[in-house]
Order: C-alpha cells, then sequence, then structure tokens
C-alpha cells in the first residue's frame, strides 16, 4: 500500500508526511491512529505514549495516524478508495441526502410556509397539499399550519365531552336595563392565513376568547334582559361576531370567524325560578286556552251529534208507527173483506191456524247418517312435489352462499341513520347519504360511516370581573347534525375531535381594563372606547410578543375590509365542520351575591307579577270559554228534545187515526182477531205455562167459538150442544182436591210476615206519638224536626196496615185452585167427542204435630219482635241535648285557616306628667339618660277572616283604628302587611287588603236572619294573643241592643269571647259566617258568658259597600 512504509520496529516508520523513529512508545505493534493503547509502553496516537511521560516531549506522528485510517477505510468500501472516485462517491451519497432531506408533505387542509434563515419567502404562493421541496437545514425550514380546520373556543364554561365546569366571572353579564343575564357562548374560527396566524400573533386562542368575551359584553351592555332571553339572540350573536372580527382585523391576526353559537342564555340561577313561572304561567295560559277550547269542541259537536240522534229516532220512530199502523189496518181490511165473503169458515180457518202455530212451533232438522263425502288425496304428486323442492332448495342455498361472498366483498349498506364516505387508498372517491345498499369495489374502497342524526356538543364556561367586582356565569349545550360528511371528514373526522377542539384563551389584559371602570361606564355609550382601550392593550401585548420572537410587526392599523359570509369560499362559510346546529340549550346561570341580592328581589318580584296576570287570564278565558259552550250545548239540546217530541207525538196521533179507521168497521171481529193475534204471541212455546183461571177474559175466543159464530155454524141434525173446553197448558195446576185455602206448610210464613207488618205499623205509631225518641236513640235520625218525624211516623204506620192487609188478602187467595187443562176443542162438524175430564187429585193432608209446630214457631217469632221493637222505642231518651253535635273537630279544621291575627302597630303621645315624675328627672340627667321619651309605640292584637282569595280581610274598626301599621298573620304564621280599604265606625266594621303570592283559604257569608236563638255557634279569634282559639256555644239573644252605635242589633252569645277576639267570625255549624264578633261583657277583663256580634245580614251590605266605594253610602229619605 502507497502509505505503508517500513515495519513496526520500535516505534515509528517514515511516511509521505515525514519520518523519524517512534520513541519507546512504539513498541511492538503500535496503537491505533484516534489514541488506541498499544502493545508496549504506553502507545502512542494521542495516549500517553506521545505526550506521556514514557515518550519525551513530542508532537504525535499524524502521518502515522492518517495512514491508518487510510488504510480502515479502504477495507470498508468495495475495490478500495481507487484514488479520488471512492471520496467523489462519499461526498455524492452526502449530497443526496442532505438534499433529500428539503422534501416534505402538506396533508389536505394544510399550507406550507417556507422560511428562509426565519424570514417568510413564499407569501405569494403558499405550498397547497401534496409533496414539496425547499433548501435543507439550515438554510430554510417549512412549517404546515392547518387552514381549513374548524376550532372553536367556548366562554363563560369549561368542559369536555364527558364534563363540563361553569366559570360564573366569564358568563354573569349585566344588560342594558341594569338586569343580569347568564350567558354561555362558543367562537367557531379557522385560520385565513397563515403567515400572519403564525407570526402576528403568539397566542391566537387567548386573544380570541378576550375579544369575544369583550364584544359579547359590549353587546349586551346595550341590549335589555327580555330580547336577550326570547327573540334577539340571533341578533346579538350576529352583532357579536361583527365586533369580534373587526376587532381580529385591527389584530391582524390571520382568523376567520365562522360562527358565534349562543349556547345558553338565561337569568341567573337566584331569580330563575321566577322566569321559569312565568314561562309555566304562559304555559297555564295556554293549556287553560287550549283545554277550553278542547272541552267546547267536544260538547258542542256531542251536542248536536245528540239532537241529530234523537230528531232521527223520533223521524224513524213517527215513521215505523205510521207504517207499521198503515200495514195493520190494510192486513186488518184485507182479513175483514175475506171475513165478510164467508164469517163461518174465515173465523174457523183463523182459530185452527192459531192453535196450530202454538202447538206446532218447533223446527224440525232431518239428516241421513249414511251419506257424506270421501276426500281425495294424490299421494304420488304430493311425494313427488315433495322431491323437486328439495332439489330446488339446494340449489338456492348453493346460490345463496356464493351471492353471500359476493355481497360480502363487493356490497355495503348504509342505515337510515347513516350516511357514508367511500375511500380508495384513503381518497374520498363518492359520498352515499341515501340508505340503502351500495356497490364497492372490493379489497380496494373502504366505507367510513357517519351518524346523520341530531348528535350533542357540550362545551365549557366564561368569567368578568368590573371595579365594582359585578360578575356574570353562563353554561350551555348544542344539538347538531352532520350535513356535509366530506366535509366533517376533512375537518374533525370523528365526533371525539368535534367535541375536544380548543383550550381555554387567556383574558388578562380584558380582566385589568375591565377592573378600572366601574358599571355605569360600562353600560353607557363609553363601552366603545372601552373596547377601544381593550384593543389597544391586546395589540400592544401581540406585538410584544411578536418582537420577542424575531418578527417586525407593523404599526396597528384600522382595516376597512369585511369579509361577508357570501364573499368567503364555500369551505370558509358557516358549517365549516359539515355540521348544522339545530338546537342550542340553556344550562345555567348566576351572579355574584355581592352585587345583585337587590337586582334579584326586583327582577322576582316582576317575575312573579307577570306569572299571577298569566294565570289569571287563563282563569278567565277558560271560564268564559266552557260556560259558553255549556250553554250552548244545553239549548241545542233542549231544541232537539222539542222537536224530538214532536215527531213522536204526531206519529202517534197518526197511528191511533189509521188503526181507528181500519179496526171501527166492526167492533166484534176485531176483538176476534186481535185475541187470536194475542194468543199466538203470549202462549208459542214449549215452555210456556198459563196460571189464569178458566173463565179469565183472555180465553173467551180460545174456549170456543163466539156465540154468533157458533149459532151460524151449528146444525140442529148433525151437531150436538158444544161443551166448553180447559183451557191449555204445558204444566199441571191446582186440584179441586186442595180446597180449604193454602197449605199447613205455608202458613208458619205468611205469620211471619204478618207480624213484621204489626211490628212496622207499631214503630209507625210510635214515631208519630213520641218524636224525640227516634231522636235520642238513633244518631241520623238527630237533625230533623219533631213534625217531620210524626209525618214518617204516620206514613209508617200506613204502610203497615196496607201490608197487614194484603198478606190476609194473599192468604185467602191462596186457596183457590186451578184446574188441569182438557184436550184441545174441535169445533166444527166433524170433531171427536172429548174424553171426560180427571177426577180431582187427592193429596195426602199433613199431620196434626206438623200442623202446630209450625203455627206456633211463626206466632213466637212474630211475638218477639213485637218485645224487641216495644223494648228499642221504650227506650229513655240519651242526655246528650237534641241536635248537639258529638264533635266540632272537623269543622273547626275546616274553618281555622280562614281565621288571622291582626296585628298593629301606633307611635301615641305621652300624657300629662305624673305627680311624682318631676322627682325622677334629677336622677335620669345624672345617669345620662335624660327625661323619659315624649312618645312610645304602642301595639294591640285583634282577629280577622278572609273573604275573597285575593286578600280581602274583615275585622273591627276599634282594632285597627289609627294605626300606623297593620299586619295579618296566617294560620300558619305567614305575615302579610295590610292597606285599609276602608272603614265603617258606626258599625266597627273595617275592610283590609293584602298581597298575597298564593290564593287564600276565604269564608261564606251566612244568613244571620235564620238563626234561631238556641242554634250552636263557634267563635274563632285571638284572645289574649293565643290565636287559632275556638270556643262554642249558643246563640242566647237576638236583635240585642247594648247603645253601642246607631245600628244596635246585636246577636249575643254565651261562647267563651275575650280580648283580641274583636273582628274574629262567628260561625254556624254549617261553617258560615252568620257574625262577627265585636263587644263582650266583662267587668274583669275575660269572658263570662256574654259576648255580642255584628249580624251578617248588617255587616255583608257595609263590606261590599267599602270594597266598592271605599266607604259606607248609605240612602237618605227625603
Amino acid at each position: 500500500m502507497p502509505w505503508q512504509s517500513g515495519s513496526g520496529g520500535s516505534g515509528g516508520g517514515g511516511g509521505p508526511w515525514g519520518g523519524g523513529s517512534g520513541g519507546s512508545g512504539g513498541g511492538s505493534g503500535g496503537g491505533g491512529p484516534w489514541g488506541g493503547r498499544g502493545g508496549g509502553n504506553n502507545g502512542g496516537g494521542w495516549g500517553s505514549g506521545g505526550w506521556g511521560p514514557g515518550g519525551g516531549n513530542r508532537p504525535p506522528d499524524f502521518e502515522d495516524v492518517i495512514r491508518r485510517g487510510q488504510e480502515r477505510l479502504r477495507g470498508a468500501l468495495p475495490g478500495g478508495l481507487g484514488g479520488g472516485r471512492g471520496l467523489g462517491i462519499l461526498i455524492a451519497v452526502a449530497l443526496v441526502l442532505w438534499l433529500a432531506s428539503g422534501f416534505y408533505q402538506v396533508r389536505p387542509g394544510q399550507q406550507g410556509v417556507v422560511l428562509r434563515f426565519g424570514e417568510w419567502v413564499n407569501q405569494d404562493s403558499l405550498a397547497g397539499p401534496g409533496l414539496h421541496w425547499h433548501l435543507p437545514w439550515p438554510i430554510e425550514t417549512a412549517v404546515t399550519p392547518n387552514v381549513e380546520e374548524i376550532r372553536q373556543i367556548e366562554v363563560g364554561y369549561r368542559g369536555n365531552a364527558s364534563r363540563t365546569n361553569d366559570v360564573a366571572e366569564e358568563s354573569l353579564m349585566l344588560t342594558g336595563d341594569q338586569n343580569i343575564i347568564d350567558i354561555d357562548f362558543t367562537v367557531q374560527w379557522r385560520i385565513s392565513n397563515a403567515g400572519e396566524f403564525l407570526f402576528n400573533i403568539r397566542d391566537p386562542e387567548s386573544t380570541i376568547k378576550i375579544a369575544a368575551e369583550s364584544a359579547m359584553r359590549e353587546i349586551i351592555g346595550r341590549t335589555d334582559i327580555q330580547p336577550a332571553l326570547t327573540d334577539a339572540r340571533t341578533e346579538i350573536a350576529d352583532r357579536t361576531k361583527t365586533v369580534l372580527q373587526q376587532i381580529l382585523n385591527d389584530y391582524r391576526a390571520g382568523i376567520n370567524i365562522t360562527e358565534i353559537n349562543l349556547q345558553d342564555v338565561q337569568p341567573p340561577q337566584q331569580v330563575v325560578d321566577a322566569f321559569e313561572d312565568v314561562q309555566r304561567a304562559r304555559q297555564d295560559l295556554d293549556r287553560l286556552r287550549n283545554q277550553a277550547d278542547a272541552y267546547r269542541n267536544k260538547v258542542i259537536p256531542e251536542a248536536r251529534g245528540e239532537a241529530q240522534r234523537m230528531i232521527q229516532e223520533a223521524e224513524a220512530y213517527r215513521e215505523r208507527l205510521i207504517n207499521e199502523a198503515q200495514g195493520e189496518a190494510q192486513r186488518f181490511l184485507n182479513v175483514y173483506e175475506a171475513y165478510l165473503q164467508n164469517p163461518s169458515i174465515t173465523t174457523r180457518r183463523m182459530y185452527l191456524e192459531t192453535v196450530q202455530g202454538i202447538l206446532s212451533d218447533t223446527d224440525k232438522v232431518i239428516m241421513q247418517d249414511s251419506s257424506g263425502a270421501v276426500p281425495y288425496l294424490p299421494l304420488n304428486e304430493l311425494r313427488g312435489t315433495k322431491v323437486m323442492q328439495k332439489r330446488i332448495a339446494l340449489i338456492g342455498g348453493i346460490l345463496l352462499v356464493v351471492l353471500g361472498f359476493v355481497a360480502y366483498n363487493a356490497l355495503f349498506t348504509v342505515h337510515q341513520t347513516q350516511q357514508a364516505l367511500v375511500l380508495q387508498f384513503g381518497a374520498i372517491k363518492r359520498v352515499v347519504q341515501e340508505p340503502g345498499l351500495n356497490v364497492k369495489l372490493p379489497f380496494i374502497q373502504n366505507v367510513v360511516y357517519f351518524d346523520r342524526r341530531v348528535l350533542n356538543l357540550d362545551p365549557d364556561p366564561l368569567t368578568v370581573v368590573l371595579s365594582d367586582q359585578r360578575r356574570l356565569i353562563v353554561d350551555v349545550f348544542v344539538r347538531y347534525r352532520i350535513t356535509d360528511p366530506v366535509r366533517f371528514y376533512e375537518t374533525v373526522n370523528n365526533e371525539g375531535t368535534l367535541r375536544n377542539r380548543l383550550d381555554p384563551i387567556v383574558n388578562t389584559e380584558v380582566r385589568s381594563a375591565l377592573g378600572e371602570v366601574t358599571l355605569a361606564s360600562v353600560l353607557s355609550e363609553e363601552r366603545r372606547d372601552l373596547m377601544e382601550e381593550i384593543r389597544r392593550r391586546v395589540n400592544s401585548a401581540v406585538r410584544q410578543a411578536a418582537q420577542e420572537s424575531g418578527v417586525a410587526v407593523e404599526t396597528e392599523t384600522s382595516s376597512d375590509v369585511q369579509l361577508t359570509d357570501t364573499a368567503r369560499p364555500a369551505s370558509q362559510r358557516r358549517g365549516g365542520f359539515g355540521i348544522d346546529v339545530v338546537d342550542v340549550r340553556i344550562g345555567r346561570a348566576d351572579l355574584s351575591k355581592d352585587v345583585s341580592e337587590s337586582v334579584y328581589d326586583r327582577m322576582r318580584a316582576e317575575r312573579e307579577r307577570d306569572a299571577a296576570e298569566f294565570r289569571a287570564q287563563g282563569q278567565e278565558q277558560f271560564q268564559r270559554i266552557t260556560a259558553s259552550a255549556d250553554r250552548e250545548a244545553t239549548v241545542i239540546r233542549a231544541e232537539a228534545q222539542r222537536d224530538a217530541d214532536i215527531l213522536r207525538g204526531e206519529g202517534e196521533a197518526e197511528r191511533t187515526r189509521l188503526l181507528n179507521e181500519a179496526f171501527g168497521q166492526d167492533a166484534e171481529f176485531f176483538d176476534f182477531y186481535r185475541s187470536m193475534q194475542a194468543y199466538t204471541e203470549a202462549i208459542r212455546g214449549e215452555n210456556s205455562m198459563l196460571v189464569l183461571p178458566p173463565d179469565n177474559e183472555f180465553f173467551r175466543f180460545f174456549n170456543s167459538l163466539p156465540e154468533g159464530v157458533r149459532n151460524a155454524e151449528r146444525n140442529p141434525e148433525q151437531r150436538a150442544e158444544s161443551r166448553p173446553a180447559t183451557p191449555l197448558r204445558n204444566g199441571t195446576g191446582a186440584t179441586d182436591g186442595a180446597a180449604g185455602g193454602a197449605t199447613a206448610d205455608e202458613r208458619p210464613m205468611t205469620d211471619l210476615l204478618t207480624a213484621l207488618a204489626l211490628v212496622f205499623v207499631i214503630e209507625g205509631c210510635l214515631l208519630a206519638l213520641f218524636p224525640g225518641a227516634p231522636r235520642a236513640i238513633y244518631r241520623q235520625l238527630s237533625e230533623l224536626a219533631p213534625e217531620t218525624l210524626r209525618v214518617f211516623g204516620l206514613i209508617a204506620a200506613t204502610l203497615g196496615v196496607l201490608a197487614v192487609w194484603l198478606l190476609r188478602t194473599l192468604r185467602i187467595a191462596g186457596a183457590a185452585r186451578c184446574r188441569r187443562l182438557g184436550p184441545l176443542p174441535r169445533p166444527g162438524a166433524g170433531h171427536r167427542p172429548r174424553r171426560p175430564p180427571r177426577g180431582p187429585r187427592v193429596t195426602r193432608a199433613p199431620s196434626v204435630a206438623r200442623v202446630l209446630a209450625a203455627r206456633l214457631s211463626g206466632q213466637a217469632l212474630a211475638a218477639l219482635l213485637l218485645l224487641t221493637a216495644a223494648a228499642v222505642w221504650a227506650a229513655p231518651a240519651a242526655a246528650q241535648p237534641e241536635g248537639a253535635p258529638i264533635s266540632f273537630a272537623d269543622l273547626a279544621d275546616r274553618l281555622l285557616p280562614t281565621v288571622v291575627n291582626i296585628s298593629t302597630t301606633q307611635v301615641v303621645e305621652r300624657g300629662d306628667q305624673e305627680d311624682f315624675e318631676e322627682m325622677f328627672r334629677e336622677f335620669f340627667e345624672r345617669r345620662g339618660q335624660g327625661a323619659p321619651p315624649p312618645r312610645r309605640r304602642a301595639n294591640s292584637l285583634g282577629s280577622g277572616f278572609i273573604i275573597d282569595p285575593d286578600g280581602y280581610v274583615v275585622t273591627n274598626n276599634h282594632v285597627i283604628a289609627d294605626a300606623d301599621t297593620v299586619e295579618v298573620v296566617l294560620f300558619d304564621d305567614t305575615t302579610f302587611e295590610a292597606e285599609v280599604i276602608g272603614t265603617d265606625p258606626e258599625t266597627d266594621l273595617a275592610l283590609l287588603k293584602v298581597e298575597p303570592t298564593f290564593r287564600l283559604p276565604s269564608t261564606t257569608w251566612g244568613d244571620s236572619n235564620s238563626v234561631r236563638v238556641g242554634d250552636w255557634v263557634l267563635a274563632v279569634g285571638n284572645p289574649f294573643g293565643l290565636g287559632g282559639s275556638v270556643t262554642a256555644g249558643i246563640v242566647s239573644a237576638r236583635g240585642r241592643n247594648i247603645n253601642a252605635g246607631p245600628y244596635d242589633d246585636f246577636l249575643q252569645t254565651d261562647a267563651a269571647i275575650n280580648r283580641g277576639n274583636s273582628g274574629g267570625p262567628m260561625f254556624n255549624l254549617d261553617g258560615d259566617v252568620i257574625g262577627v264578633n265585636t263587644a263582650i261583657f266583662s267587668p274583669s277583663g275575660g269572658s263570662i258568658g256574654i259576648g255580642f256580634a255584628v249580624p251578617s245580614a248588617m255587616a255583608q251590605n257595609v263590606i261590599d259597600s267599602l270594597r266598592r266605594f271605599g266607604e259606607v253610602r248609605r240612602g237618605w229619605l227625603g
């Protein structure tokens, strides 16, 4: 080799780069060229052999190092270096590899930005999707941002696909009318200019979020709460988008705002119940109106239908009667004409046909047992058909397997809830949006499915704090549908990516700016200047960030260009995700407590007022519509009933006229004709039984022919005198041997019924003579007056006497005997003589012991019932007073909620100085208390009762006279401040009004004129401050004059009435107010059993006048 000269010797050899001995370091076999340890004493190279203590102070042998490297490289390359050719190959390979590192790929939706030494050089022609090349590093580098991807930022809330957290500091905002609203919204954006996006702003998402929050607050500050909650949501989103886009254009952020969705717009949580109650009230209004309309639509058509049915039925009834009468009359006339031609033969024929129909009314079915059908079964044909079916099934199965294999590889189905993309090696070939069967290339194309149903998307929350520490909070969720699967696949690819897009934007600069202003500035026209200040601060921060990254940024300018939605490319318009947001729902809204409690109270009161108004309107419309429907339905039915009755009467009158004209031709023949029809209808049937005496009028023609007919056809030479026939029957009857009345077995039961009837007579007589006895025994009779009981007793006694008479008559009638019917008579010539009637049936008489036992048992039972009734009626009356109720508990439970406590407060002047007050003045002044106060507050208590669910309360005038404040306390301790509607000192009555939040239980006025002395009454009130006290007593006097005024006509009662009962109601046992407790006779201050009440007849008129006019307007005479 050219570099190899000399042997390993003692350490070194010559070469082209100089020679010299290698010293002691060479040894036998020196070390490697890069300091490998040799076999001698401290090998050479970079080891201690050249510079170490063993080799002397000489530099390393570079020639030997290079030589050894060349040898190693020559051994690695095939065929050696061959001079400069091998080195050229190495350089070429390295160059190719370096140049190949400049290739980069731009995926769909991305743009390639090339930086040459940090400078953007391809501003005019950004690299599109595909394979591109740039000068390798370190000259140029490439960045590929995705400019088609739709990104999203949540403001007012934070969350992902599984959980969201509300951020009150971002969502609670103040509206233009000083109300508080909670808003959550999302901002959807994309990169419009890759270079500006990468280099003009450092934190684009934070910038977008702060700008969006600022824009939203600016728009909400100019909008009232009601439009923001209802129909102005789209306008708010559009205006916010415009302001936000202008801010980002000023930043030259390279961002295009595609959509702002108001996910949640609602009032704060503290008042949301009141707002929802308004919505419920609106729904109640609509519900009541719809229910009333439904009731009207149901009742009136039903009434009309019933009216038509009644009229149609009446017309049908009339026509039926007329047609039947015409047919029956014509039939009678036709038969009568035939009868006139030969009365004897016609009568005889009709008679025989009637008897034949009665006795022969039986259906008969004759069937020959030997007849029948023999089925034919073609077994050979059936067997051959089965073989053919098996072959066809086998061939069909093979074909199904083949078709299934082909379908498995070449066919695919799209469900109704799906849509699909057909991809060929990753490239989109076609879109399948219609459900059904489709074809693809097997093993070449694959299918990606997307759901076409409405899907959900849950974003996150946002907050802002002003200088007065006012805050707002909002939360939302979104409903969307995939409308463009291609766009969806290119931008987000799947639902998970759609739900988790963007991180929140830091809003430091916006919060610092808003922290310097007050609420008045935010809600005024200064908001525009405030937003401009925020824009400058944020833009300054962006410039600072860009300068730190080495990118020069121009001074802030305002762009006059606004891209409209129609001017953007299709890929940049709304719905860039390939989805359509179909619904945005409000989740929750809160307001910070330190600034909004008073606002909440006002908002809540306004909503309660609106809700009450809507519900009242709903009740009004419901009552009006249903009452009108009931009235109209009643009128329709009444008119239809009138017309139907007229039609029925016309039909019956016409029927009667037709029949009278026909039957009046021959009354005797009509009697015979109709009797034959009656026999046919009444006796037809094999189980018929007649329980009629033989001489009954019903058998006048059935037993024998009429006398006239019999005389006409009788031939003295051929016929003997006919004998009367016995009645026809299908069973056995009584025989002549049963004479002597009812049997002994029937008499005990008759005796028992007779005894019961006698008991009824005795009890009725006692009830009529002693009406107090049953009232003492039976509680249910305690409310009946004695006169009523006497009437009931007389009626009972009369019914008992009638029952005894009826039983005795039936007992006598039981002795009647029925004769067995003989053979049917055959009138006319040629009939055979009848057999003589059978003799009487002999019945064996019962034994004497049996008769005696039956009679004694019946009479003993009757005597026992008589003694029991006498003992009951003779029992002494109970000690309880007549008509007294056992308990007032149920009545008290019903009435207590209608009675209220009246509490009044009054500031009164001190009276004249007491005799010893001057002596203590120095004591008060020395202790620093000064003189006693000239005024003091006095409290008083009384009672009242509610007369209207809307809050009208009745009490005494002296209870609330000269009071500064009046409070009404309900039974459940709910307290309302009352307004005095009017007072009447002459009757000592007053009317108050409270404003309840719910409908109050109320009382009804009774009739005090019908009250009698001795009637039970209840007094309910607040004696001595003990609210809810109930006392009972009676009315001890009426029309009592106690010199209390010009209208003294009081009811006096012994029910316990004390101080504090004034203004309370006096109830009768029906729960009606018959008086207003006003005064007591009490020398000691407590009840001594004498109280006085204003009668309801007087109080009701006074209260009605106070309610209408605020005063009592009495008439004048003269």
